[in-house]
């Protein structure tokens, strides 16, 4: 191809690209795919690939949300007035588990005192999983769809820390319930704070974040209970952990004590991290797309809470596959 042709032909698929992602492109190639005034957060890819779950407050309350995956025009979940966030798509794509304080509507320390429940991906009327009148909150699902995992402050009912760095800090634990609701049981019996659980793709491991060593670093443990291995080793806190399909690496948020936090991807065993996003801005919430090619999060770079999506790298991390992903489209005709 003619060094000119290569010029025009990268700048017409730039241009594909772009509108087929709906979004803007930053300068470490993450795509914008969410533009309202309101703040969108947490998102989840569906289990193919095709769609993603998120929280906003865009109708004024925060409620779930669906949208797809390239960005476009998005569907509300749950209509209430109550607190409705950090949802999860069920493996078989028919339910998305949250936590809401549609329950109590009370609040411990400024923070919404929330339960567990599961609701139709399409909407509909949800089903309470969880019915303990203190925190129950960040729910994941096992791959087999059977049961959830999520932290609580039972039996202590003194509240959970909701972030890092609050204060007094509260301890809270991993429990593990069917999808069937209570009982639930208990994971983890540490003094400590333990939450974000990811559950690794076979079933077998726990990915979560927590405070053993005094600093918040991500830690993995068997799926039925037993001694923890720690995976980072930083003095920046590190949480939201999210493993990759192929149960090889697990992304997390890393954030300093400057507060610019960024996403990284480390091997789950446990060794060097790579880091995916580069801005001054705060990350969070990473979500790897079932093919292993992408990593949706949400930012405040724009200045407003917004969705976005940024390929995975090829360097060291994971091989990429063919498609026609922003990279791969950019590496085709960079430079050339």
């Amino acid at each position: 191809m003619p060094k000119l042709s290569r010029r025009i032909a990268w700048a017409l698929l730039a241009m594909v690209a772009a509108v087929a992602f709906q979004g803007v492109v930053s300068a470490d190639d993450a795509v914008q795919i969410t533009f309202e005034t309101s703040g969108e957060k947490y998102p989840d890819y569906s289990p193919d690939g095709t769609q993603l779950v998120f929280q906003s407050d865009r109708s004024g309350n925060w409620d779930i949300w669906v949208m797809p995956s390239t960005g476009g025009i998005a569907t509300q979940v749950t209509v209430d007035t109550s607190y409705d966030a950090r949802a999860k798509w069920c493996p078989a794509g028919n339910d998305i588990t949250f936590e809401t304080d549609r329950t109590y509507g009370g609040k411990i320390l400024g923070y919404p005192v929330p339960d567990i429940f599961v609701i139709p991906a399409t909407g509909g009327t949800p089903t309470q999983i969880t019915t303990y009148p203190q925190y129950d909150e960040r729910p994941d699902w096992s791959p087999d769809g059977t049961q959830i995992i999520f932290s609580s402050d039972r039996p202590s009912g003194t509240g959970l820390l909701s972030s890092p760095g609050d204060s007094p800090l509260h301890p809270s634990n991993l429990w593990i319930i069917p999808v069937t609701g209570e009982p639930a049981v208990q994971l983890t019996f540490d003094d400590g704070y333990e939450n974000d659980a990811s559950w690794s793709p076979d079933g077998s491991t726990i990915a979560f974040m927590a405070d053993y060593d005094g600093n918040w670093d991500i830690w993995t443990m068997p799926a039925t209970g037993g001694a923890a291995t720690q995976i980072t080793d930083d003095p920046a806190i590190e949480d939201n952990p999210c493993w990759s399909p192929s149960g090889e690496y697990i992304a997390y948020r890393k954030r300093t004590e400057s507060w610019p936090s960024d996403i990284w991807i480390v091997p789950a065993s446990g060794g060097t991290p790579t880091q995916l996003t580069d801005d001054i801005s705060g990350e969070w919430g990473p979500s790897w797309s079932p093919d292993g090619t992408k990593i949706a999060f949400f930012s405040n770079r724009t200045g407003n809470y917004d969705l976005f999506v940024i390929d995975v790298p090829n360097a060291g991390v994971i091989e990429r596959k063919d498609g026609t992903t922003w990279s791969s489209i950019k590496g085709r005709f960079e430079g050339e």
